[in-house]
């Protein structure tokens, strides 16, 4: 049989199987650093020369408007060039960085597929038995999955809001350091409040995937015995099992999504790794 339920939420089993992980992940970015460092980083350039340059550009057209200035034409053109080259160059980094991640996801993605199998394969036959197979496919094909959901998040979600606040934190610099240590100490707060959330929402995660590999494991070995269950008359012993695990799919999946925000999903990958603990 599976694990049980104390041993699939237990917080040192998931704490390993998200630090193994998050290490088998990283080992597929540092693999490849020629797609990975331009992945990481272009979509936050592009981001900066398409939304923050072109502002510093208005702001200094402003500021000599409101000196009360007069522009002649010939004084405006190079304003708008380089606020037009500015965003072109923006939306070019955005678009190289999208071919870059998705060629280093697809690598990652058959990487990580060649190595649940090879760790799946290498177990004894007892593991087999003590596992569902409908369970173990969902565990090895989310093992691989997750790799595009966690880069899509340190590409389009970290690295574009790190890199920025950099460009920012520059740009006051100038200005005043009071107005760097400002919007630090507010992004401080932030983190502080909603790192709780964070931890709540992580919690759960675990107790969705949970639920979800027990539903897809009942439902695998009803199909894979259906003959047995037909030969004993059963049906109606199994249907109401799977009943019974579908409420624990699905209504605390439910609950877990209504009562907490979007998570990163990088704890799903680990909840229950392929190969086990």
């Amino acid at each position: 049989m599976t694990l049980n339920r104390d041993e699939e939420r237990n917080p040192k089993r998931l704490r390993d199987a998200l630090r193994l992980v998050l290490q088998r992940y990283a080992a597929q970015i540092t693999r490849r650093p020629a797609l990975a460092i331009p992945a990481l980083v272009l979509p936050a350039v592009g981001d900066i020369f398409t939304f923050y340059a072109p502002t510093i550009v208005v702001a200094n057209l402003l500021s000599r408007f409101a000196r009360e200035q007069t522009l002649s034409w010939s004084e405006l053109v190079p304003y708008v060039l380089t606020f037009a080259g500015l965003w072109v160059c923006g939306q070019i980094a955005w678009r190289v960085g999208i071919m870059l991640i998705i060629r280093i996801e697809i690598r990652g993605l058959e990487a990580l597929y060649i190595e649940a199998m090879d760790e799946l394969l290498g177990k004894d036959l007892s593991f087999f038995h003590d596992n569902y197979a409908g369970s173990l496919t969902k565990r090895a094909l989310g093992y691989a999955r997750r790799f595009e959901d966690v880069f899509d998040v340190l590409s389009l979600q970290v690295s574009p809001v790190l890199l920025p606040l950099a460009f920012v934190a520059t740009v006051l610099w100038q200005y005043s350091l009071w107005l760097v240590v400002a919007l630090l100490g507010m992004l401080s707060l932030t983190v502080a409040l909603v790192f709780p959330l964070i931890r709540r929402r992580r919690a759960l995660v675990d107790i969705r995937e949970a639920a979800s590999n027990r539903l897809a494991g009942h439902m695998a070995d009803s199909i894979l015995n259906a003959e047995a269950v037909r030969a004993f008359a059963r049906p109606r012993v199994e249907c109401a099992s799977s009943l019974v695990a579908m409420n624990d799919g699905h209504i605390v999946p439910a609950f877990a999504l209504r009562h907490a925000p979007r998570p990163l999903h990088i704890s799903t990958a680990a909840a229950n790794p392929p190969f086990g603990s």
